[in-house]
């Protein structure tokens, strides 16, 4: 079974991507690394540590998932 550290659902309104992010991982801080990451796609976002939102624009969504990724992965190999 595959261990997925979050889930992103979303949805387009107008140029702008509206996401529900969520993970089950008490070691993985959503809030923090959404207000990290966002604001350099020109984008907004944060909540609670395991369950928060974002929105970005659209055409910056590939990139989004990249940082995501990078970040995720930093923080999964030092746990």
């Amino acid at each position: 079974m595959a261990q997925t550290a979050v889930g992103i659902a979303g949805e387009t309104r107008g140029k702008m991507i509206d996401m529900s992010i969520r993970t089950c991982n008490e070691k993985i801080d959503l809030n923090k690394i959404l207000r990290r990451i966002t604001p350099k796609l020109g984008g907004s976002g944060g909540g609670h540590p395991q369950a928060a939102g974002a929105r970005i624009p659209e055409e910056k969504f590939n990139e989004f998932v990249k940082e995501l990724n990078l970040v995720l992965k930093g923080r999964m190999s030092t746990n």
